[in-house]
């Protein structure tokens, strides 16, 4: 089986925001675990996070592999687990 990894490097934090309120996605995103996302949101990991997201963007987007575009991505993300626990009972 194959995949189109073009088609995965054009999804963005910012693609994934509005899917959260969409009905066909809504049950999915409810359902995650929070220890899945809780990474992002505790500050004492944003090192963590951003040299991983900094490591990933060094082989997939080199010329946005910088402290300042990963600090945009981190808030994007954080936007989107916001999302995502405003949708938990």
């Amino acid at each position: 089986m194959t995949s189109d990894n073009n088609q995965i490097k054009n999804i963005t934090w910012q693609d994934i925001e509005p899917l959260i309120l969409d009905e066909k996605y809504k049950e999915f995103f409810k359902n995650l675990d929070p220890e899945t996302y809780k990474l992002v949101l505790d500050e004492e990991n944003k090192p963590k996070v951003t040299e991983s997201i900094l490591k990933m963007l060094k082989s997939t987007d080199p010329e946005n592999a910088t402290p300042e575009y990963v600090k945009g991505i981190i808030e994007d993300m954080k936007k989107v687990v916001n999302k995502i626990q405003e949708l938990k009972p």
